[in-house]
């Protein structure tokens, strides 16, 4: 795709379709948790990133609740 700004600068842009598979990130990170405590070794999620994570969310849905993005 070749786009052009106001100034008549052209960029073009490059896209790729890479391959996806699916999976349910959930088991993956039960199933690495579980890994962890069976190997005695750390999980890909740490306790503090999943805690960051969720932190995140909760601001995220109140921000929704409260209509704060929106305004």
């Amino acid at each position: 795709m070749i786009l052009q700004n106001a100034e008549g600068i052209k960029k073009q842009i490059y896209f790729e379709n890479p391959t996806i598979s699916e999976n349910n990130a959930i088991l993956d990170e039960l199933e690495s948790f579980a890994d962890a405590i069976n190997e005695n070794t750390t999980p890909r999620v740490t306790l503090q990133q999943g805690t960051e994570a969720l932190q995140v969310a909760l601001r995220i849905i109140d921000a929704f609740e409260n209509k704060s993005v929106l305004e």
